[in-house]
């Protein structure tokens, strides 16, 4: 059914859940990954299958393209955090974290 868990729902959560932790361990503040969380659920609401959506994908008949898409996306993304540290020649690491 449209609510049963499954493995590439499962794995797209894994993924969002690393890069808003990294998000927060990149910028020191939890309110960045809230401010991600809401602009993705904003974006979801506004980009869809259904007729009342904004922006319409009304050839896709399946979620799997549109989930691949959207893990390369957030892995780039992910990558390009992950390379910006070593760019600006910043120390990241979990002992900022402590207070």
């Amino acid at each position: 059914g449209k609510n049963a868990v499954t493995i590439s729902y499962a794995i797209n959560m894994v993924f969002f859940g690393a890069f808003v932790q990294y998000l927060r361990i990149l910028t020191g503040s939890i309110w960045t990954g809230v401010g991600f969380h809401l602009v993705f659920v904003y974006i979801n609401r506004i980009i869809g299958l259904e007729s009342t959506d904004l922006i319409q994908f009304t050839d896709i008949t399946e979620e799997t393209p549109v989930q691949i898409a959207f893990i390369a996306a957030l892995l780039l993304v992910f990558i390009a955090l992950l390379v910006y540290p070593r760019i600006t020649k910043r120390k990241i690491g979990w002992n900022e974290l402590q207070s």
